[in-house]
């Protein structure tokens, strides 16, 4: 006779569902459910039952064990490499350019094809509310020229910030190396010849900053260093240093406006042949505001500087304004204006009266949302130490084309002229280049 013949259907199954519903305790269980179902017999239908006996499940060994241990920490380490591989995105800019004047010189002026390729990675981790913001990026640029190969350079640079937001405060450091290459006439140095030439310049940096909040009033602390070296000592014979400090502030009197407050003290030294060091302060008042379609921000500074080697000590007010007008959601006009003292040249050298303007457009067409269009026109006049008098001009054009997700071309057009009272200031220069992007 069966051994479950004389247990009623109903019993039966109840039995097995519970066997099976606590199979890892296999043995307390049966025990409890046979209980149950003999429970069910009569007397005499008792005797006769035989109580099924459970099949016996060994018991796991210690390196089965330690096996599925290994297992599940692998899995949790390759899932962390997972999630850190999304942060991490390599990524090839490559270039080429024509311009018709490569040194910015009126009277020598070169043609030339340049090629650029710019291999990097970047590491970036963007979190909205609170925890840890960090950002790091390492490249370098190789320029090749076709006529011009002495010209030849690499321009490496890396850097990156780590920021820490709270739910009332935040802490970043900032640090950059870098190297850059401008020519003589855009850093206003020249040799005896009086000839133009590529400077290439080496740039230290770092950075950090103190940022918190209490209701509607925001303020930080900020300070700055770069260290600048550069490597032409026939044309420039001072390294130099800078450094800043600034409180920076805002209070929010409407949902949408904020006053502006900042404040900025700097020194500059020149080591080297030509030691020397000035002194500037710079005091900002401004507000900012955000409409539906209307952004932007109104400043109103005083500068006062105070040079070494018997350079003339400047003082006065600068306004700056910037707006941003978004007349649809693909089409969004910029404007810039400035008016009062600014740097006199790339070098920092002295202080300078500027009168510019800036306006630019972004354009993103409804036929196509791959393709993008930005283009601008600046004006701007300088007058510096001695007596100098300088106008620039520039128009800039560039179309941009997403192929892929991770793969742009974009085609630009730059015209820039400078003109001056003094004669080796002048130049123009017609500057065009294709551009390939691949970003994984």
């Amino acid at each position: 006779m069966p051994a479950f013949a004389g247990i009623p259907r109903k019993d039966l199954v109840s039995y097995t569902l519970d066997y099976y519903a606590n199979e890892t305790t296999p043995s307390k269980n049966f025990e409890m459910s046979t209980v149950t179902a003999s429970s069910t017999l009569a007397p005499e239908e008792q005797q006769g039952a035989v109580s099924p006996v459970p099949e016996t499940i060994p018991a796991e060994t210690d390196a089965v064990v330690e096996k599925k241990e290994r297992r599940l920490w692998q899995e949790e380490k390759l899932l962390k490499v997972k999630r850190f591989l999304k942060n991490v995105s390599p990524y090839l800019k490559v270039k080429e350019q024509f311009t018709d004047n490569i040194l910015l010189d009126n009277d020598n002026e070169m043609s030339d094809f340049v090629t650029i390729a710019d291999p990097g990675i970047e590491i970036k981790n963007k979190i909205s509310k609170g925890g840890l913001d960090y950002r790091l990026v390492a490249g370098t640029e190789l320029v090749s020229y076709v006529r011009n190969h002495a010209k030849d350079t690499q321009l490496p640079y890396g850097g990156g910030f780590v920021k820490y937001n709270a739910k009332n405060y935040g802490v970043s450091v900032t640090t950059n190396i870098y190297r850059r290459r401008a020519t003589s006439g855009e850093l206003e140095v020249y040799n005896e010849a009086t000839n133009r030439e590529f400077i290439d310049m080496w740039f230290f940096d770092y950075g950090s900053s103190f940022e918190t909040s209490f209701k509607k009033l925001k303020w930080g602390l900020q300070y700055y260093h770069n260290y600048t070296v550069y490597q032409q000592d026939d044309y420039v014979s001072s390294n130099r240093k800078r450094n800043n400090l600034a409180l920076v502030s805002s209070l929010q009197i409407t949902p949408k406006t904020n006053l502006l407050f900042d404040y900025v003290h700097g020194w500059i030294d020149t080591i080297k042949s030509k030691p020397g060091r000035w002194t500037y302060n710079k005091y900002w008042w401004g507000v900012s505001s955000a409409f539906n379609k209307l952004s932007g921000s109104l400043k109103y500074g005083y500068r006062s500087t105070d040079p070494t080697s018997g350079q003339r000590k400047y003082a006065g007010p600068t306004v700056k304004m910037r707006f941003d007008y978004q007349q649809t959601p693909r089409l969004v006009y910029n404007l810039e204006l400035v008016n009062g003292l600014g740097e006199a040249n790339l070098l920092d050298e002295g202080t300078a009266k500027i009168h510019g303007v800036l306006l630019g457009c972004n354009y993103l067409p409804l036929f196509n949302k791959r393709l993008r269009f930005a283009t601008g026109v600046g004006y701007k006049e300088q007058n510096s130490e001695p007596d100098t008098r300088d106008k620039y001009l520039y128009v800039t054009l560039k179309p941009e084309y997403k192929l892929k997700k991770w793969l742009t071309i974009g085609i630009g057009y730059l015209y820039g002229t400078r003109m001056s009272n003094i004669a080796t200031n002048k130049y123009k220069n017609n500057l065009g280049d294709l551009e390939l992007t691949a970003e994984f």
